[in-house]
């Protein structure tokens, strides 16, 4: 049986592949459960630095949830639903926004619904010129169900207000497509390179102001729903 996620750990950068090509790195219950296996045994290795999260094949980083899989959740129950799949996938991008090493993503194509959240919960993306993201949840009828309507609008809100930011992530896209596994290993050597404990407060600082704002983001969505 094919592992559902691959990890090779070399010279302080850990690697994670999701290793479902064929069917465009879905994220199955199976693979999400070894993906925070995965984290765990990285975050206890102390020889490891930095993480690089990337898809398996040259299609999709990763198209979202499995939905065949996700569609018999929902035949046995809302609460089976809600159990298996939504706090199972929230618990996944929460591990990864507050992840103790810095985690970047190589988005190497779709990355789409669940996908798409996993880069906007991790510290940084790099995205290739095959890179596309959507958020096609609407048309199933229900939102983005792993944090990313909280996330997002205050990503792209502070992408529109850093316009030279943004440019240069562009330049950054198209050099990651020519050589994609260079560029993602110099930024994720760079920031190992640094002292481990340096980063660290900024990223868990970061991560609390996130939180904080995804919990105040979820009581007015409450409040307003009432």
């Amino acid at each position: 049986m094919t592992a559902p996620i691959l990890l090779d750990i070399d010279d302080g950068i850990a690697l994670i592949t999701l290793n479902r090509p064929a069917q465009l790195n879905a994220l199955s219950y199976q693979l999400i459960d070894h993906l925070m296996a995965a984290l765990d045994r990285i975050e206890g290795d102390a020889a490891v630095r930095a993480v690089i999260l990337t898809g398996a094949g040259e299609r999709a980083f990763s198209a979202g949830a499995d939905i065949h899989e996700f569609s018999d959740s929902v035949k046995q129950g809302s609460a089976i639903a809600v159990r298996d799949f939504v706090r199972r996938g929230q618990a996944m991008t929460a591990r990864l926004e507050a992840f103790r090493k810095p985690v970047i993503a190589a988005v190497n194509g779709l990355a789409f619904g669940g996908g798409c959240e996993i880069t906007e919960a991790v510290h940084l993306a790099i995205a290739s010129d095959r890179a596309l993201f959507a958020k096609p949840e609407i048309k199933l009828g229900m939102p983005p169900t792993f944090g990313g309507t909280q996330r997002l609008p205050r990503l792209a809100g502070a992408q529109a207000r850093a316009r030279v930011a943004a440019d240069r992530r562009s330049v950054l896209a198209g050099a990651c497509a020519r050589d994609r596994t260079r560029q993602q290993r110099r930024a994720a050597r760079s920031v190992a390179e640094r002292r481990p404990r340096a980063g660290r407060p900024h990223r868990q600082a970061f991560a609390r102001c996130r939180q904080q704002r995804h919990h105040r983001g979820d009581a007015r969505a409450q409040h307003a729903d009432c």
